[in-house]
């Protein structure tokens, strides 16, 4: 952007001057270049020849290389200038001066209003969600967690789903009884939705669809069966009532404490933009101007609001700030390849060509690139005019804030950005051209290399940022629906005895959802798959002898730790139960800590005109990703009957979509709600472990900055890494999600929540403070 301000001038005059100026410094820039490749194809042709005369035996030093004196090299480039370590220790502390004065522990969330006041209301977002969900931990998390682990679903089985609610077990009762197989026959509402109702042979059946729906059912409370009793004592129906309500109660209460803190955050902000005056209070943006207009026609056309201080016109810069950073890539390539020749010529009485011809090389790419930026600022500018052909917009700066407000409001509204109403004939700029009017934002705020890119092009490159986020969720999702394939791959027995026959010829006992074998059957099974014979009796076995394969194969898909040992011939198959769930846990975990990165470049990749617009892009999508990333596990175990069929003759079928759970039974707690438990854990863990990685890098580049041969080099070492928001900000907001999602039925989820909130506080003022 350049400033244009009003003045008297001699057009002709200062066409001739800028014309003689600029082609003498084309024609010095020409000779120069010339001057440069002649000496680079000469030295390029001296090394061919050297190799050829080596390739036909001719000695060239050792190993054939070429060397040349180290006298000449310092004569002709110069000896080597040590980086200036005050220069760049100067650098470190004019950037980084809160290092030497804050310190994190005694630091408070205001005294952090010299990094801007974002930063401090993201502390104390942090704080406040902290201290919210470390009270929600108590009430009603610490109570469903006492309550639902008195429950006796899961016995003999010590995990994390023993504080679930799918622990809680069976609300209703027959006579007194809980048990699931006598309930089956027993319950007449379940009956007059299924059409026959079985009996539990075998704990297989509760891995099917049809037993889940009927498992979901039984949870429910009706007219015919009584409630169930705690094992404390007290009434599991009403205990469950009672629960639901202070669960309710606590959530209303955080929704109420979110509007107060919305409101005292907007209140904040507000005073602070009252209390802070930018040349942003008296500016607006101006769009759709032509691309060859004149600043005295857009300073005549603004000025019937009132006196226009300046006009900024703003240039199309996408392809030139290209160039800019890949000649800033050369300069330093240039700078690291000069002083490795430098040092080489200071250390030895020869140094090989080769270094030299890579210098030769990145000098001769940076005038190439320095050319091509040359080409492109001329191939918008008009000689005879004296200006430029590239005009993408322009800001307008009034000397009063009124002026503007009169500006603004005589424009037609817009909606998406778009005029939808015709534009009154007065306010056309020359008549003929209608402009968009909108307030402007902060200068700091703008991407100028952005502002050329059209609304079209723009929705382009935001629908393909979109379709690449969907891509890398289709590939967790693929990875996560790998682990109900492995676990139907165990149940369907492919390898082993079927299904069937172990229905016809094995009992094991039911209680409460629990595959159970007494002490004799127990030793029966374990001889006759042995030896194949009776114990005590020495008859055979016959179709008995397959009974501990089907047992074994029952706990390890349940997860029965406890009956490890006695399946202990069976340990492969627990090993890859375990790991399914594990690939599960570890492919959500991957792809959330990997987000903020991955999000933060798709963002940049939309192109969007202002910072702050591209910071609302980044968090909104790091967010939604959050939640279905996680939730991706829940779609994955979900039975979809239809789609099933769909895709039973398909590949696909054999991996995807092999869920069994149409309704949260205890077996959806095993299988699904504690991988969402364990990966919020560790997700707390990954987000901690990169930021000490990132604290590690720091450190490193630090501590080996001795070995920095440019100042350049040395100044990058002591540069700390970014604190950015918005991607910290969705993924806080994507943890606050899945916790009110799911935490009713997995309490344990407020423990994380404040887990991760007081982490975060106090490890991301440290490396805001420290980094």
């Amino acid at each position: 952007m350049e400033p244009a301000e009003r003045s008297s001038r001699d057009p002709a005059r200062e066409e001739t001057t800028a014309g003689r100026e600029a082609a003498r410094s084309q024609d010095e820039e020409q000779r120069r270049l010339r001057q440069q490749q002649v000496a680079y194809e000469a030295k390029v042709q001296a090394q061919s020849a050297r190799e050829e005369d080596a390739s036909n035996g001719v000695a060239q030093g050792v190993l054939g290389r070429a060397y040349l004196a180290s006298a000449v090299l310092l004569a002709e480039y110069g000896h080597w200038q040590r980086p200036d370590d005050k220069v760049a220790t100067a650098r470190y502390h004019k950037h980084h001066t809160h290092h030497a004065v804050y310190e994190p522990a005694y630091t408070q969330t205001n005294d952090l209003r010299v990094f801007g006041e974002g930063h401090v209301l993201y502390f104390y977002f942090l704080k406040f969600m902290a201290l919210v969900f470390c009270i929600l931990a108590v009430v009603p998390a610490l109570l469903a967690v006492i309550v639902f682990a008195l429950g006796p679903w899961y016995n003999g089985r010590a995990d994390i789903d023993n504080v679930m609610l799918g622990n809680f077990g069976l609300v209703s009762s027959v006579n007194g009884s809980t048990s699931l197989d006598f309930l089956l026959a027993a319950n007449e509402y379940v009956s007059t939705v299924i059409d026959s109702v079985f009996t539990l042979k075998s704990f297989d059946a509760a891995k099917s669809p049809e037993f889940e729906v009927v498992t979901g059912l039984l949870f429910r409370t009706d007219d015919v069966s009584n409630p169930a009793s705690l094992p404390g004592g007290g009434n599991k129906t009403n205990t469950l009532v009672a629960l639901s309500v202070i669960d309710m109660l606590a959530v209303l209460a955080f929704f109420g404490f979110c509007l107060y803190f919305i409101t005292w955050t907007y209140r904040k902000a507000k005073n602070t933009l009252q209390t802070t005056v930018t040349i942003k209070n008296y500016s607006v943006r101006v769009r759709d101007v032509p691309h060859d207009v004149d600043v005295e026609d857009l300073w005549e056309h603004f000025s019937k609001y009132g006196e226009v201080a300046r006009i900024d016109l703003a240039y199309a810069c996408f392809d030139l700030m290209d160039m800019v950073m890949e000649r800033h890539k050369i300069v330093d390539k240039c700078e690291r390849a000069l002083a490795v020749l430098q040092r080489s010529a200071e250390a030895l009485p020869k140094v090989e060509e080769a270094k030299e011809i890579a210098l030769l090389n990145h000098q001769y790419d940076l005038q190439l690139v320095n050319r091509a930026i040359q080409n492109q600022q001329d191939i918008f500018y008009s000689k005879s005019t004296g200006q430029r052909s590239d005009i993408v917009g322009a800001f307008v700066v009034f000397k009063e804030e009124v002026s503007k407000e009169r500006c603004l409001k005589a424009q037609p509204t817009l909606l998406f950005g778009c005029i939808h109403r015709p534009m009154p004939e007065e306010l056309l700029f020359l008549g003929k051209h209608p402009l968009r009017v909108t307030q402007a934002p902060e200068p700091t705020d703008l991407k100028y290399e952005n502002l050329e890119i059209s609304d079209e092009r723009r929705a382009a490159y935001w629908l393909v940022s979109w379709l690449l986020k969907l891509l890398i969720l289709l590939v967790g999702f693929v990875l996560v629906g790998l682990s109900p394939a492995i676990r139907h791959n165990l149940g369907a027995w492919e390898s082993g005895t079927p299904v069937e026959t172990c229905n016809q010829h094995c009992r094991y006992d039911s209680v409460d959802g629990v595959p159970q074998l007494d002490a004799a059957t127990r030793n029966i099974y374990r001889t006759c798959h042995e030896t194949g014979l009776l114990p005590g009796s020495g008859l055979d076995c016959e179709e008995t002898s397959v009974c501990y394969e089907c047992y074994c194969r029952m706990v390890i898909i349940s997860m029965l730790l406890s009956e490890a040992a006695y399946c202990s011939e069976y340990k492969g198959l627990l090993a890859v139960q375990i790991g399914s769930q594990a690939l599960a846990v570890l492919t959500i975990v991957a792809v959330n800590v990997a987000l903020p990165w991955i999000i933060e470049r798709l963002s940049q990749f939309e192109k969007h005109h202002v910072r702050t617009a591209e910071a609302r892009s980044a968090t909104r999508a790091i967010l939604i990703m959050y939640v279905l990333n996680t939730s991706s596990i829940v779609i994955a175990n979900a039975y979809f009957p239809n789609l099933r069929r769909l895709l039973e003759d398909n590949v696909a079928g054999r991996f995807l979509f092999l869920g069994i759970y149409s309704d949260l039974s205890p077996n959806w707690y095993t299988d699904v709600a504690r991988p969402i438990a364990f990966s919020q854990y560790i997700g707390i863990v990954g987000r901690a472990a990169r930021e000490g990685v990132v604290l590690w890098w720091t450190r490193h580049k630090r501590s080996t900055a001795w070995k920095s041969l440019t100042q350049r080099q040395l100044n990058n070492a002591h540069t700390g890494p970014e604190f950015v928001l918005a991607s910290r900000y969705g993924e806080h907001l994507g943890v606050i999600f899945i916790t009110l999602l799911y935490s009713a039925a997995i309490p344990v989820l407020f423990w994380s929540c404040a887990l991760s909130f007081t982490v975060a506080y106090f490890l991301e003022k440290y490396m805001l403070l420290k980094v």
